[in-house]
């Protein structure tokens, strides 16, 4: 027998078996972080490149699949950092650990009392590839977690659109709710899509007012920076937060009162194997150019010229069918591994 095995596990009294199910289980009040890859469900193309690994199977109405890998396989189960992997298996290994599953995310409560907001949602996936039949379950929060999503092709994606097409989000916008965390994976080649200031007139003899010539901020950014401006407009009244991973931080490159501080009051979602945490810029003992500083500070001034050119006059209805238009608020995450 290895060291891993344990034959005697059936031996063990009841109680002690639904403890230690119990301890499998990732704690229910902590918020969790997901990583999916999102496409356009009006595309076939991308919807048969995602097909076998979509959340749902076969169907044009989800825009979401497996996580896709920096060599651009998608897999649930292979280098999947998602929190559902935690205890996705749990839902199945035996009655009892699916009892504690039930017990600890509370799913017979929440279906009866229909209590949407902050309930949690479980989707019964197809784990494998075209010949692997193997189901599994994952379980988010819709409302606490974080979804970090991953572009199939970012200058594609319908965010207008895609939180109704999603079914543990659109169960939210139906109840007049939102989703709060939405995330992207900053890569710095995506300054190579900002763009450049638009030109101002010069002011007439006796007006006040100057006038700007060129397109909307929106219209003139390119590539992954516009898909990510697009993300934190008014074009995404279904988010509250959105979130940009930088994934080069690790801990040293933190400032000791970052450490100290052992990021108290910070938001954080644990991911599997790895935990996200809200960063600011004096966190980092050094900053180089075409850093997410940078990328922050260059979205948010265009964001801003967007909502002054769009709804400067309050006269056109946002999406979301409110008088003032609304964008998710931006924030820094770090990435920061188990054990380094």
């Amino acid at each position: 027998m290895g060291l891993t095995e344990f034959t005697k596990f059936g031996d063990l009294p009841a109680e002690l078996r639904l403890m230690i199910w119990n301890m499998a289980i990732r704690p229910a009040n902590e918020p969790a972080a997901h990583v999916f890859t999102v496409f356009n469900t009006e595309s076939e193309e991308e919807q048969q490149a995602n097909a076998l690994q979509s959340l749902i199977p076969g169907s044009s109405q989800c825009g979401l699949a497996a996580p896709r890998s920096s060599s651009g396989i998608s897999s649930w189960r292979d280098g999947n950092p998602s929190a559902y992997m935690v205890d996705a298996g749990l839902w199945t290994a035996c009655h009892e650990s699916r009892y504690e599953m039930e017990r600890t995310y509370k799913q017979s409560e929440w279906r009866s009392s229909q209590n949407v907001y902050d309930s949690p949602c479980t989707s019964i996936i197809r784990a494998g590839g075209p010949t692997d039949k193997e189901e599994m379950h994952i379980t988010v929060r819709p409302t606490t977690d974080l979804f970090i999503l991953r572009p199939f092709r970012g200058e594609t994606i319908d965010w207008a659109n895609l939180g109704s097409k999603i079914p543990f989000f659109r169960r939210l916008i139906e109840a007049n709710f939102e989703a709060e965390h939405i995330a992207l994976e900053y890569d710095p080649s995506w300054m190579e899509g900002a763009p450049e200031p638009r030109e101002e007139e010069e002011t007439s003899e006796g007006s006040e007012e100057t006038t700007t010539t060129g397109s909307d901020f929106l219209q003139r950014s390119k590539g992954m920076f516009n898909c990510a401006a697009r993300a934190c407009s008014d074009q995404v009244p279904w988010a509250m937060e959105m979130w940009f991973v930088d994934k080069s931080f690790s801990r040293s490159d933190l400032s000791d009162k970052a450490k100290q501080d052992g990021f108290k009051w910070r938001q954080q979602f644990r991911g599997n194997g790895c935990t996200y945490v809200e960063m600011y810029s004096s966190d980092v003992k050094t900053k180089y150019e075409g850093s997410i500083w940078d990328f922050v500070d260059e979205l948010e001034t265009g964001l801003e010229e967007h909502f002054d050119k769009v709804y400067a006059s309050n006269t056109q209805e946002h999406p979301s069918g409110r008088n003032l238009p609304v964008a998710p608020q931006v924030h820094v995450l770090a990435c920061l591994v188990d054990g380094q």
